[in-house]
């Protein structure tokens, strides 16, 4: 007989999420009370996510907020799209489910920023990624945003077209220094001079920062110089430490190897003085049957969490293009 031909492989169905609908439904009732409050529009886009995750049952994981473009047309100036109404409305709904957020070509004041500073210090809000691309950032908020970096879950920052300049990347960078999640540091066309190359330089190696996009800045070679001998001196005296570290770790092998064949010589003299008066009772002891052990089932093997990144100089990409 010959083989039955298999069918086509079917799709496998989407799970849904637990009370997405509810949560959500929440968060879009919510968010339009907040949006009313200082008379601006719902974003059309987060709206229409919403909708069809109510519908379908799962939990939008990435917030994309963007302006709509200016008004030419001499009329009355329209409600704008506004991100405050967004963060209030995550954290009076509640809404831990939201891992991305995302805001395009704003001009955000201080107090907006400081009001997502607030958000990214709470630890209930699991937000990983920040997107604050051509939001008219200046250099004190700036310095606002960093300081929260050391008590949030964050790995990606991308702040492109924001022109902080110099004084805006340090206060950054200050905010960066012994941070252990950030991986991914985005500040393509922000004003950046040669002066911003040291402190990228020591945020690559007193970070956890891997990965550098520095593309439409103004740091020249001086600049790339700065910023990559920092990292070279940095992992010089990374590899001098560890060279001392494994030296002294040796030397306490040595020690701890003499003083272990110390004490097997001791217990070998005390069990063959034990071993003369003790013979008749060894025998009896060897005849007894030693009780049989049970095997232990075998189960899955549990797979290995990956490592957390380590702070040292390590860097796995850095972009500089156009700059000088």
């Amino acid at each position: 007989m010959g083989k039955k031909k298999k069918g086509p492989k079917l799709p496998k169905k989407i799970k849904w999420e637990q009370d997405a609908d509810i949560h959500q439904r929440k968060f879009v009732n919510v968010y339009e009370v907040q949006c009313a409050k200082v008379s601006s529009i719902p974003c059309p886009w987060l709206m229409a996510i919403m909708k069809k995750a109510i519908e379908e049952r799962f939990y939008v994981r990435k917030f994309i907020i963007e302006a709509e473009d200016d008004n030419d047309t001499g009329e009355p100036p329209a409600p704008q799209i506004r991100l405050d109404p967004v963060i209030n409305a995550i954290r009076k709904s509640h809404f831990i489910y939201v891992y991305e957020l995302a805001a395009w070509n704003f001009e955000l004041e201080h107090q907006t920023v400081a009001n997502l500073a607030l958000l990214i210090e709470k630890g209930i809000y699991p937000i990983t990624g920040i997107e604050l691309m051509d939001c008219s950032l200046l250099y004190y908020s700036v310095e606002r945003l960093a300081r929260s970096f050391r008590f949030s879950s964050l790995t990606e920052v991308n702040l492109d077209y924001n022109e902080f300049g110099d004084e805006g990347c340090v206060k950054l960078c200050g905010g960066c220094k012994n941070n252990k999640t950030i991986v991914s540091l985005s500040l393509c066309y922000c004003a950046l001079t040669y002066r911003s190359g040291l402190p990228l330089g020591e945020v690559a190696f007193h970070s956890t920062i891997r990965e550098f996009f520095l593309d439409g800045n103004r740091l020249e070679c001086q600049g790339v110089m700065d910023m990559t001998r920092a990292i070279a001196v940095a992992a010089e005296d990374d590899n001098a430490r560890r060279i001392e570290e494994e030296r002294l770790k040796a030397l306490m092998m040595a020690e701890g190897a003499l003083q272990a064949t110390d004490k097997n010589m001791t217990s070998q003299m005390g069990t063959e003085a034990s071993g003369a008066s003790g013979g008749d009772g060894a025998e009896k002891s060897d005849g007894a049957e030693k009780p049989k052990k049970k095997k232990k089932k075998k189960g899955k093997k549990k797979k290995k969490e990956p490592d957390p990144p380590v702070v040292g100089p390590f860097i796995y990409k850095l972009h500089l293009a156009d700059n000088g």
